[in-house]
């Protein structure tokens, strides 16, 4: 058993970073397909939230992972509360930061 979660984990961290790898070289390209009537400055801002994300990505999968193994071991309280901080921080540094970097706050802050 142990060794099947180790082989899942591997391929779990290996198929998440190549796809991040993928959209953070190819975040230009995505934005031009999903929204091809934006203008150039709001497709720069857009592959620039795109790429902050992916790689944001990568660590929520690896938190998702954990709180499944919580959630089988009938651990409940602590994934959730590792939820409500994560949304916290989304707000506070969305509050905080948006008149230095705008926008990109709220990306920093998941």
């Amino acid at each position: 058993m142990k060794r099947d979660v180790i082989v899942f984990l591997n391929y779990s961290f290996l198929l998440t970073g190549a796809l991040v790898l993928f959209i953070f070289i190819f975040s230009n390209y995505f934005i031009y397909i999903l929204v091809p009537g934006m203008d150039a400055k709001a497709k720069i801002m857009a592959s620039g939230i795109c790429r902050i994300t992916a790689i944001v990505f990568s660590l929520i999968v690896f938190i998702e992972i954990l709180r499944a193994f919580f959630y089988s071991g009938r651990s409940f309280v602590l994934p959730m509360v590792t939820n409500i901080i994560r949304n916290i921080f989304i707000i506070l540094f969305g509050f905080l930061f948006y008149e230095k970097i705008g926008i990109y706050a709220f990306a920093y802050g998941i």
